[in-house]
Parts: structure tokens; sequence; C-alpha cells
């Protein structure tokens, strides 16, 4: 009976004692991290909270120009949607149905196929739109080529007045 108590004993000695190793490599872990960390406090520091932009690595700088460039990009947003705006309350003039799909019609206009013929000659740039989805649409495309040829708008930077036609009859 002493005897197997004394294993006993034997193996909570032997448990105890890989308990202490394990906790002392533990220990000796965490006071090492706790160093690395007042090191990194103590850097922090000497670093300064504010710095000018010339203090800062070159590909890190504070680029001015992706400012202006969206700034730019939503203004020729802007435009585009009033030129928009402006056609759409065109067609409305000769199309009954332009609430409910005059903008899907410019969609279709914008993204359809064209030609573009210079003729120097005569300065003139025809724009030719070719056939749309429906003759209802083709019929809205044609009147509103019409109204824009009335502007006899020329091209920019050059003396070519714009011509609209369309391929379909």
């Amino acid at each position: 009976m002493f005897k197997q108590m004394e294993d006993a004993n034997a193996i909570d000695i032997e448990h105890f004692e890989k308990s202490i190793a394990k906790n002392s490599d533990l220990l000796e872990k965490i006071v090492a991290l706790n160093k690395q960390i007042q090191e990194l406090k103590e850097k922090r520091k000497t670093i300064p909270i504010k710095i000018t932009v010339d203090q800062m690595p070159q590909d890190k700088r504070y680029n001015k120009l992706k400012q202006e460039i969206k700034k730019l990009k939503n203004a020729q947003i802007m435009l585009a949607y009033r030129a928009e705006s402006a056609l759409y309350h065109i067609i409305s003039d000769f199309y009954i149905d332009n609430l409910k799909d005059g903008r899907m019609i410019l969609k279709e206009i914008f993204t359809t196929d064209a030609d573009m013929i210079p003729d120097y000659k005569n300065n003139i740039l025809t724009v030719r739109l070719h056939s749309l989805s429906t003759p209802r649409v083709n019929k809205v495309v044609n009147e509103l080529c019409e109204f824009l040829n009335q502007t006899k708008t020329c091209f920019p930077y050059t003396n070519l007045v714009l011509n609209y036609e369309t391929v379909a009859v």
C-alpha cells in the first residue's frame, strides 16, 4: 500500500515538475513580450505626431490631383446628364410616351452604332445612326435628327457642320 502511494506521489511530482517547466517557459515569453512592448512604446514616443508632406515617403505622399480628377469626372457626368435631359425634353415635343420610356430611347441612341462621314468640300460631318430596336424608336430618332440638323451645330475645333441621319426608314 505504501508502494502505491509512493508511485502516485512520484507521478504527481513528475507532473508538477513538467507543469512548472512549462509555466516558466511561458513566463519567460511573457517577460520578453512585455519588454518588446515597452521598447515599442519608447520608440513611438520619438516619432512626431504630425509631419510635413516633404517628410513622407515618396510612395505614400498625399496626391491632391486625385481629388481634382474626381471633380473633373463629376463635372463630366453632370454635363452628360444635362445634355441627356435637354434631349429628353426635346423628344417630348414629338413623342407622346416620353415620360414612360424617353430616357430608355436616349440610352438606346447613345449605345447604338453610328458612322461618322466627313465631307471636307462642303464642310459637313454626317453622323449616320444605324437602325434601332423598333419602328417607333426609329421614328423618334428621325424626328430628333431633323430637330438637331436645324441647329447647324459645328463639330468642336473644326468648321464641319453636324448633319444627323438614320439608316432606318
